[in-house]
């Protein structure tokens, strides 16, 4: 019995830190940060969520800059931004540093609006920015539009296991079929835990 319940606890794990947090329902989150399976270190990725950012780090955020658009949570305070290819090269050295990140949403969460999906400077590259539940909420009118964003970025790496679990609930709160079979390489999820975003109609 008492394997049985170690075994389900060591399941569970990953669909925590994968996706949208369940006091509601089900699983339904973090475009698992992504539902592909190709499993693309380089996708900045669906994001396995966590609760978001730091309060210290939101406590010392500057001003933010005056710019156009809706401002959800402290808006944009760096006045520089790093590509996506840059961020996902720089991973390990930017791991828990603040940065500032721009392009078209690909996808938002449509459970609580709690990440969003932003393209890439170079093809098929991604960065998830994943926020505080009920904190900051993206609203999925956002897909399409170009979004400058802020926060802390994190590195995590999944077992295959976790990779397919997270994958699985992504695909569960967006609506998505998913075959875990599919799933062959466990992927190392690069995010940013939002602290504030503009999002606006065009670049």
């Amino acid at each position: 019995m008492k394997l049985h319940l170690i075994a389900l606890l060591s399941l569970a794990a990953p669909l925590i830190l994968c996706a949208c947090s369940k006091k509601d329902d089900a699983p339904a989150e973090p475009a698992a940060e992504q539902a592909a399976p190709e499993a693309n270190a380089a996708t900045a990725e669906p994001a396995a969520e966590a609760e978001a950012p730091a309060a210290e780090a939101q406590a010392e955020a500057p001003s933010p800059l005056e710019m156009a658009g809706d401002k959800y949570g402290n808006g944009v305070t760096m006045a520089e931004a790093i590509t996506v290819s840059e961020l996902l090269a720089r991973a390990d050295e930017l791991d828990g540093q603040r940065v500032r990140v721009e392009g078209e949403v690909l996808e938002v969460c449509k459970k609580k609006g709690c990440w969003m999906n932003v393209a890439g400077d170079q093809p098929g590259t991604q960065v998830r920015i994943k926020v505080q539940d009920d904190v900051i909420v993206f609203p999925t009118s956002a897909e399409g539009k170009y979004a400058v964003a802020e926060g802390l970025v994190k590195k995590m790496p999944l077992s295959l296991e976790e990779t397919r679990a997270h994958l699985a609930h992504e695909a569960e709160e967006q609506g998505r079929e998913f075959d875990p079979a599919s799933v062959t390489q466990a992927i190392t999820m690069v995010r940013v835990d939002g602290l504030g975003a503009m999002i606006r109609d065009s670049k």
